[in-house]
């Protein structure tokens, strides 16, 4: 227990997520670069990479996304989502994340991602790093990530907390596995 809330058992989480970005009928660049990481990440957690895709009329972005190596997408599909809404996506994601209780969720530096991350980190009351610029997996199967600190001159590195959600700048970068 830390600061009144009990920290959920850990092996109840599963899985490597992305939240995937769409514009204009394309997944954008900040995507398949996570999705490749999540990759990385997922196969040293011996777990699976799932998209999350939340927009309106999506499936063959969705359809798209399995090429660059997810596992699987969860599309979730409603004319509320067709452009980035704050309230609505954390909502959908947020009951998603409580319902298959993914491990690691991965979402790029952008606005949205930005948003979203932040959001969700006060919903569920959960970790978050942002701006990450290099993940990798300890000696104990936990996340260990790399971000840039004082100006970007030196960085640190962070441990993972039971359920993690990160922010990377679309330049991440994989460091050695150990």
């Amino acid at each position: 227990m830390t600061d009144g809330h009990v920290l959920e058992d850990k092996s109840h989480f599963r899985g490597v997520w992305v939240f995937l970005e769409g514009r204009s009928g394309r997944l954008r660049d900040v995507s398949t670069q996570l999705i490749g990481e999540a990759r990385r990440l997922a196969d040293l957690r011996g777990t699976t990479v799932t998209g999350v895709l939340p927009g309106h009329g999506v499936d063959r972005l969705a359809e798209h996304a399995i090429g660059y190596g997810l596992d699987r997408v969860l599309v979730v599909d409603h004319p509320i989502l067709d452009i980035y809404r704050s309230r609505p996506y954390a909502n959908v994601m947020a009951h998603l994340i409580r319902r298959h209780k993914p491990e690691i969720v991965l979402f790029g530096a952008s606005k949205n991602g930005r948003d979203l991350g932040g959001r969700l980190h006060a919903i569920l009351e959960t970790g978050l790093a942002a701006d990450c610029v290099k993940f990798d997996i300890d000696g104990e199967g936990n996340l260990d990530m790399i971000r840039p600190s004082f100006g970007g001159g030196t960085s640190c590195s962070l441990g993972s907390s039971p359920t993690s959600r990160q922010t990377a700048r679309p330049t991440t970068r994989s460091s050695s596995t150990r």
